[in-house]
């Protein structure tokens, strides 16, 4: 169908700017009416003075849409949405795309077909469980509901999953209780009806597939600069040990950073000084005096026999 007659255009009365607009039909917004004539002026490649002489503001997008609207698909939006966002600081990058699929496709409703979920599904909605935490040989915990006079069991699982054990599925010469938690081994699962069949058998939970409960590792995770974080934290780490307590046997000597240094000095006399750790090592010390009210120097990082000989 063509879309001008599916938006039942009225083209003789388009002269007057306050009659009707092709706009009007569509889901674009007013406020954005000046940017779609703008995006079909571009895709008709008209200039300022073709524009002039159309009848109607919105006469390009009239045009267009006779024409054919896929001639949107030639435009670099992203390039009109930087321009717009440098000349009028507005942010329509989405507005602009969502301009052309309405333009190309008036009302489409961009909603997939409803599908009817399958059992698998449903039983996911219901209970929580998945492929990766129930399916058929994973053993699983579960709790002892009912003793059937039978020699079966009725078990439930954490998610609320009925578990059914067989009488020829249970340990022989084992006493079950209600409310043990025992492992079992999913050997039958029948999703409509939310609950499982499960052995009880020491031969069958022994033998569990663990490896489809394992989160397969992210393609895209950065395995390098992981590395090299970790790296990095393993460093940092090492400095914070290295910072450990000294004890130096000499008046002194404080275990303090630069800031506290000069907290100390502020209450004494000028010339006094402070010992501390050196951020080099344990095997370094840094020296803080104070020249004046408010003024301190600390002076470099010595060895640690240097600094006590001169002492």
């Amino acid at each position: 169908m063509n879309c001008v007659a599916f938006l039942r255009i009225p083209r003789e009365g388009m002269e007057d700017e306050d009659e009707y607009d092709i706009l009007d039909s569509t889901r674009i917004h007013s406020e954005d009416y000046h940017i779609a004539r703008k995006m079909a002026a571009d895709a008709e490649e008209m200039d300022e003075e073709d524009i002039e002489d159309l009848p109607h503001p919105s006469g390009a997008v009239v045009q267009l849409m006779e024409t054919g609207a896929n001639k949107l698909d030639e435009l670099s939006l992203d390039d009109f949405a930087a321009a717009l966002f440098e000349t009028q600081n507005l942010l329509k990058r989405l507005t602009l795309y969502m301009i052309r699929d309405e333009l190309q496709r008036p009302f489409f409703d961009q909603r997939a077909d409803f599908q009817h979920p399958t059992d698998a599904e449903v039983f996911t909605m219901l209970t929580g469980e998945t492929r990766q935490t129930l399916d058929l040989g994973l053993n699983i915990p579960v709790v002892v509901m009912r003793v059937l006079s039978s020699g079966g069991l009725v078990c439930r699982l954490d998610s609320g999953v009925e578990g059914i054990v067989q009488p020829g599925y249970v340990e022989p010469n084992m006493q079950y209780q209600q409310g043990q938690t025992v492992q079992g081994q999913v050997i039958d699962m029948k999703l409509d009806r939310l609950s499982v069949e499960l052995s009880l058998l020491a031969q069958t939970t022994q033998a569990d597939d663990m490896d489809r409960r394992r989160v397969q590792p992210d393609r895209y995770y950065d395995t390098t600069q992981a590395t090299m974080d970790k790296q990095a934290v393993e460093a940092k780490n090492k400095r914070k040990e290295g910072k450990q307590r000294r004890v130096v046997k000499h008046p002194n000597f404080h275990n303090f950073n630069a800031g506290q240094a000069e907290q100390y000095l502020a209450n004494q006399q000028r010339g006094d000084c402070v010992i501390r750790p050196s951020s080099r090592g344990i095997d370094h010390l840094a020296v803080t005096w104070k020249v004046d009210d408010g003024v301190y120097q600390h002076i470099g990082e010595f060895a640690q026999f240097c600094v006590l000989r001169h002492h």
